[in-house]
């Protein structure tokens, strides 16, 4: 029995009262479990898109016998913009991430931005560096050198890669965080084109001017 931390992204019934379940830990990559009587109200309550659980699962059929909740995002509070954030990181995590990759840290950014959206703080950045950390794991490492970042906004004392500097500034100006959205959003569309994966939602619909 394999026993490992991962994200659910994605469930999908399977034949009676059972499901399906897409996961992403760090030291498996991508992994579909099937959960017999997954439907049932005691298992399905576990069983959620976008929670990171512990699993224990068979490494010869892919049963999972355990899934014991250890984070999860608190839907009842959330906007529909946020709602539609989880389901789209999810998405891409399940698409673009297959192989395990125990220097990734998809896993724990993912944790800082739900951790963020449940305690209602700005969590602008931390997608941000979720997404960079999905891209990176996927084989693409966005080019965020000076000459680059300088032209979209007003940064200074910047070397290239130096993501604490543009953090702190994008920290500062919703606008800047905006402007460096939809830079971000033209290379992940890039990425998808490439790939020819089709997003089910558009990632403007994350994007909330307010928050």
């Amino acid at each position: 029995m394999i026993k490992t931390r991962g994200l659910i992204t994605k469930v999908q019934p399977y034949k009676d009262n059972h499901l399906m379940i897409n996961i992403y830990t760090q030291d498996h990559g991508k992994k579909s479990l099937i959960v017999f009587g997954g439907k049932s109200k005691k298992k399905r309550s576990s069983i959620i898109v976008g929670s990171i659980n512990n699993f224990e699962f068979s490494i010869k059929d892919n049963i999972c016998k355990l899934s014991e909740v250890q984070l999860s995002h608190n839907r009842f509070l959330y906007n529909k913009h946020q709602l539609k954030l989880i389901d789209y990181v999810c998405y891409m995590i399940d698409r673009l991430l297959f192989i395990e990759d125990n220097n990734s840290l998809v896993i724990d950014a993912y944790e800082e931005l739900v951790n963020n959206l449940n305690d209602r703080k700005d969590y602008m950045i931390s997608f941000f560096i979720l997404e960079l950390n999905i891209l990176k794991s996927s084989g693409y490492e966005p080019n965020l050198s000076y000459s680059i970042i300088s032209k979209i906004l007003p940064i200074e004392n910047y070397k290239d890669q130096d993501l604490t500097v543009l953090f702190n500034l994008l920290d500062q100006d919703i606008e800047f965080q905006l402007t460096f959205f939809n830079f971000l959003g033209k290379i992940i569309e890039r990425v998808l084109q490439n790939l020819n994966i089709k997003i089910p939602l558009s990632r403007n619909q994350i994007y909330e001017k307010s928050n």
